[in-house]
């Protein structure tokens, strides 16, 4: 079996994929195809540790449009497939799916299967790379379709997500499914019942009130709205703080933007084990452009950590405003501000959320997953 990404950088969808790799490798055997942009040299290198597993880095394989290096990319692909003899391609994310499901076609693959992590075709999802005009999108989208016809199974993260790739021809009814990311509600569980200690390692005091945002700095994931937000937050609670996980090209104008708020906001870069963040953390806040499942927000929900996201791809779903978190629009920072200091000042309120969200959490057992993209390998 073949895995195919373009990134296996930090996030959700490459954390799937070291998922899958993890726990098919001793019943399939695989090789893992990406490419070099941002790679998670540590990810890559125990992946590569493991019994049955091949990684093979595509140089030509890259975010960007390009389309010398696509054809290159595409070639490569084409080659490793037919050397690989596999049965089931699996690709994940757009330009990985394109390619990737295209060369999987030409090398005479039984079984592809394509997992998009998040419809780009959503209006202001703020995506990176992405054509700045009405043509470009368009040729993306019958580029979809195109590769839509070589697709055995396209699995959705939501039902949200489902309906656009069907609506938009990208798949059928009949050969869409819905497998949602799986958590491991456990560990977090077991981990937020360390929280002096996680909040003693992060240098937070008894009385402060942790605002997280976890997930890479790029545009998409709204983190400047976030900073922008949070200048209201510390102006109106002197208690709180803010607490940015991740790297990414935005984190140097984002830093910069921080500096009037002085020690209230803490960059803390690449970050290798969530659980010690959100056991440490008061409020989980996501305010995404662009969401396919929101793997980081229901880490939190296990954690017990009550979550203000944005109201865009699978987190209506996930959250279910009111109950187990708070939604609002994205790109508003007064309303963001607005949601993180109701919170604040509500210790019942975030009681109640996150007792709500370490059950819906436990919705999303990985058994679950696992055993959903197995049956389709399975044919």
């Amino acid at each position: 079996m073949a895995q195919v990404i373009t990134r296996m950088t930090a996030g959700g969808a490459a954390n799937i994929v070291s998922t899958l790799v993890e726990a098919g490798a001793s019943r399939y055997g695989v090789t893992v195809f990406t490419g070099p942009d941002d790679a998670d040299d540590a990810k890559l290198d125990a992946l590569r540790g493991l019994h049955g597993v091949r990684v093979v880095v595509v140089p030509d394989l890259v975010r960007a449009i390009s389309p010398v290096s696509d054809f290159k990319a595409w070639r490569r692909l084409i080659r490793g497939f037919r050397d690989g003899g596999f049965d089931v391609v699996h690709t994940h994310t757009s330009k990985a799916g394109f390619l990737g499901r295209m060369a999987a076609a030409e090398a005479g693959i039984p079984s592809i299967i394509h997992t998009p992590h998040g419809t780009i075709h959503t209006r202001n999802n703020q995506v990176e790379g992405l054509p700045g005009n009405p043509v470009g999108m368009w040729a993306l989208r019958e580029a979809e379709k195109l590769a839509g016809r070589h697709t055995t199974w396209l699995t959705a993260l939501s039902e949200h997500e489902r309906d656009i790739c069907v609506a938009l021809g990208f798949s059928k009814c009949d050969n869409t499914v819905v497998i949602p990311n799986g958590v491991d509600a456990a560990g977090f569980a077991a981990a937020a019942r360390r929280r002096k200690s996680a909040r003693k390692s992060l240098g937070l005091e008894p009385e402060e009130i942790a605002v997280l945002f976890l997930g890479r700095l790029s545009p998409e994931k709204g983190a400047a709205t976030l900073v922008e937000a949070f200048a209201e937050v510390a102006a109106k609670t002197p208690e709180a703080r803010l607490l940015v996980a991740g790297d990414g090209p935005e984190r140097r104008r984002l830093e910069k933007s921080a500096v009037p708020l002085g020690g209230r906001v803490s960059f803390l870069g690449k970050v290798d084990d969530p659980k010690v963040l959100h056991a440490a953390a008061d409020i989980f806040a996501m305010p995404s452009f662009y969401e396919g499942f929101g793997l980081s927000v229901a880490e939190a929900m296990a954690s017990g950590t009550p979550v203000v996201a944005s109201s865009v791809g699978g987190l209506p779903e996930l959250l279910r405003h009111g109950k187990c978190g708070i939604l609002v629009r994205p790109g508003r920072p007064d309303k963001l501000a607005s949601a993180i200091l109701a919170l604040a000042r509500d210790p019942g309120e975030r009681k109640k959320l996150a007792a709500e969200g370490r059950k819906r959490a436990k919705e999303f057992p990985m058994e679950k997953m696992l055993e959903s993209y197995f049956h389709l390998y399975d044919g």
